[in-house]
């Protein structure tokens, strides 16, 4: 199971136990809100995540762009040796048709760099956004979440949801967050 399916997997989890805690009929004010707090972030955790999932993927087509530049420009240089004399009409066609080829990866992998980077930014506004939301409901991220480049949104590393002897997360559980 890769990393990010365990986390997942370790997120629902905690998820059940919160729901759980904030449909108890039993809960304390008190808890409940603490509980939404731990549902807030645990639902941020989940779209971190997703985003990373996300940005992989895009990695990964990255990778494969730059696999084909690499080939077709292997393959133009090959060409290249041969004299422009020596080189009948088919030949011509092929290196033709090569750059074509050429410029639409770099095209393409241009316009998965800028998308990127639009949706980079769209997602630290949205962050930005929940955390205000956080803020102004009065709730705290008791997990604090930093990316794999070390900021403060993105990805992270999931810790272990603490539950009391009842099953359900309480109050005087959070100081061990």
């Amino acid at each position: 199971m890769s990393m990010l399916e365990q986390q997942q997997v370790e997120l629902e989890e905690e998820s059940k136990s919160v729901e759980e805690g904030l449909r108890d009929p039993e809960t304390s004010a008190e808890d409940h809100e603490l509980l939404m707090s731990e549902w807030m972030s645990i639902i941020n955790e989940r779209n971190l995540l997703v985003r990373h999932e996300w940005e992989l993927t895009l990695l990964f087509k990255d990778l494969q762009y730059d696999d084909v530049r690499q080939q077709i420009e292997a393959d133009l240089r090959r060409r290249g040796t041969v004299p422009e004399s020596e080189k009948s009409t088919k030949d011509k066609e092929e290196e033709s048709r090569l750059l074509e080829q050429l410029l639409e990866v770099v095209e393409a992998r241009d316009r998965l760099v800028n998308d990127t980077e639009e949706e980079r930014i769209r997602d630290l506004e949205m962050d930005r956004a929940v955390e205000d939301t956080m803020k102004k409901k009065g709730y705290t991220n008791a997990r604090r979440m930093t990316s794999l480049s070390g900021n403060q949104s993105g990805f992270r590393t999931p810790q272990t949801h603490r539950k009391s002897k009842s099953g359900v997360f309480k109050k005087s559980d959070a100081s061990r967050l």
